[in-house]
């Protein structure tokens, strides 16, 4: 990320791009990305817990794209995006034309820059109990620790067949072989890349 002057956010947003392209069996895809809603420098935002977060599509098309030009296409994408970070998931459906009965996406990426533990982000307070929750079909979480990433990975009632372990997975491989395209050969059209884990990868070859 730092070779290419872009936040390690874009690598997982570029990675998720193909992972629910290669599930979906398109090369065009929208899924929603979580924004802080905190950078347009609003009075005393970074005070206020919670109430500003947001959840806005972002699209990618794939068709002719390689690994280099994915993330650089990503890095500009993300930027124009926080220009909205305050817009309406209402005004953004209305702007894209969908019909009101569509979702405008059924995949979330929530990239966080997550201390730690959470008493060491708010001193004196003490987390009794904390559960997630998802209107989504599928929600995948990037914890940032600073030295390190966890992944966590939601799916909605409707979709319990698929296990939250294998979406994970296949983001942890989508990412590896982003970034191995991008350090050996970054023009590798990214509808090649793999987004299976390697035992799926073995047994379909099988």
């Amino acid at each position: 990320a730092r070779r290419l002057q872009v936040s390690t956010a874009t690598l997982f947003h570029a990675a998720w791009a193909l992972v629910v392209a290669r599930t979906s069996g398109r090369d065009d895809v929208v899924f929603g990305s979580v924004l802080s809603g905190r950078l347009q420098g609003s009075a005393g935002a970074d005070k206020v817990l919670g109430m500003f977060i947001n959840t806005l599509p972002v699209r990618f098309d794939l068709r002719a794209r390689g690994a280099r030009e994915l993330v650089e296409h990503t890095h500009r994408e993300l930027i124009e995006l926080l220009k909205y970070e305050q817009a309406s998931l209402a005004l953004a459906q209305r702007a894209s034309a969908v019909p009101a009965s569509v979702p405008l996406f059924s995949a979330v990426l929530n990239y966080r820059h997550t201390a730690p533990t959470q008493q060491a982000a708010y001193p004196g307070i003490e987390v009794l109990a904390s559960q997630e929750r998802t209107n989504y079909p599928f929600v995948i979480s990037v914890d940032d620790f600073g030295d390190r990433f966890a992944l966590v990975a939601q799916v909605s009632q409707a979709e319990r067949r698929i296990a939250p372990a294998r979406i994970t997975a296949c983001l942890h491989a989508a990412l590896e072989s982003l970034i191995d395209a991008l350090e050996q050969t970054p023009q590798t059209p990214v509808l090649t890349l793999a987004v299976l884990p390697e035992l799926e990868r073995r047994r379909l070859l099988q």
